[in-house]
C-alpha cells in the first residue's frame, strides 16, 4: 500500500503533479523564448534600418562645406548681376550723351543754315 500523508498526496501523485507543472513551465519558457527571439529580431531589423539611414544622411560638416560653397557662388552671381546692371546703366548714360551731342549738332546745323540763308540774301 502506498504512503499517504495527511492531505492525500502520494509519491506517484506528487510525481504526476510536478511533471505536469514542469511540462507547462517548459512550454511557457519556450513560448517566452520564441517571443523574445522575435522581438530581438525585430529590434535588430530596426537597428539595421537606422544604420542604413544614418549612412545616407548628410553630416553637419558636409552640409556646412556645401552650404558655404553655395553661398560663395551666390555672392559671385550677385557681383556679376551688379556689374551687368552697372554696365547697362553706363551704356544708357552713354547713349543719352550721344543723343545730346547729336541734338546739339542738329541745332548748330540749323543755326548755321539760318545764318547762311540770311547772309546770302
Amino acid at each position: 500500500m502506498p504512503n499517504k500523508d495527511a492531505e492525500g498526496w502520494t509519491v506517484a501523485t506528487l510525481k504526476e503533479y510536478f511533471s505536469a507543472r514542469l511540462d507547462s513551465m517548459d512550454k511557457a519558457v519556450s513560448k517566452a523564448e520564441t517571443a523574445m527571439s522575435d522581438r530581438l529580431s525585430g529590434m535588430n531589423e530596426l537597428r539595421g534600418a537606422m544604420a542604413d539611414q544614418g549612412k545616407m544622411m548628410l553630416t553637419r560638416a558636409e552640409y556646412e562645406g556645401k552650404h558655404q560653397a553655395l553661398l560663395e557662388k551666390l555672392d559671385a552671381l550677385a557681383l556679376r548681376i551688379t556689374t551687368i546692371e552697372s554696365t547697362q546703366r553706363g551704356r544708357s548714360a552713354g547713349f543719352g550723351s550721344i543723343g545730346t551731342i547729336i541734338s546739339s549738332l542738329a541745332s548748330l546745323a540749323a543755326v548755321v543754315a539760318v545764318i547762311l540763308s540770311i547772309w546770302r540774301h
